[in-house]
């Protein structure tokens, strides 16, 4: 018997700790000695954000290098060549019995997470299945519904932008950080 099966629609999910971490660290913690947190009204009490645009800009360039090379090595691995592209950012902020409701962000092309503040219990991004009707079958269900990446500080998530994700309550009281972006290629 001859056969081959086809993996269709993954979902490449890109994890990795950045380089000189402590450099970015700094760049990082400057840039949020400026920001004034707030919560979306219309969200509820999840968590704060940096703006409620989603479209802040901040002098981190070593980050910002940092960020290049890993989008390239995703991009190469999912063979899309590499384009101009634009970034809209912010910076998110969990305190206690925050939490993050599950959305996506489909109108943009890769989403962005790097993890600036965390003692790993403090929430974990999780992200749920593209195939929604797979929760219904015997067969796949183990490989449906949640998967969960914990916090690390220094850890760098790039992912579809159109994947569901949410993130689970901080049981903690150290506050967890993160800096999201999206990419948007040139078209």
């Amino acid at each position: 018997m001859s056969y081959f099966i086809d993996h269709i629609f993954p979902t490449p999910v890109y994890s990795s700790r950045v380089d000189n971490f402590d450099k970015i660290q700094e760049e990082m913690h400057l840039a949020i000695s400026s920001v004034n947190f707030g919560m979306i009204e219309e969200w509820g009490q999840t968590h704060y954000v940096s703006t409620p645009t989603f479209n802040d800009r901040y002098d981190m360039p070593l980050f910002e290098m940092e960020l290049q090379k890993h989008l390239e090595v995703y991009c190469d691995a999912v063979n899309f060549p590499m384009r101009n592209y634009t970034l809209r950012s912010w910076f998110t902020k969990f305190e206690r019995g925050n939490y993050g409701h599950i959305h996506n962000h489909g109108h943009h092309d890769i989403s962005v997470c790097y993890y600036v503040k965390t003692k790993g219990s403090s929430g974990s991004i999780f992200f749920e299945t593209p195939a929604e009707s797979a929760t219904t079958s015997i067969v796949f269900k183990e490989y449906t519904n949640r998967f969960w990446h914990p916090p690390e500080e220094g850890k760098l998530l790039l992912f579809p932008s159109y994947l569901r994700h949410g993130i689970t309550t901080n049981t903690t009281d150290i506050d967890r950080i993160s800096f999201s972006a999206n990419i948007q290629f040139n078209r």
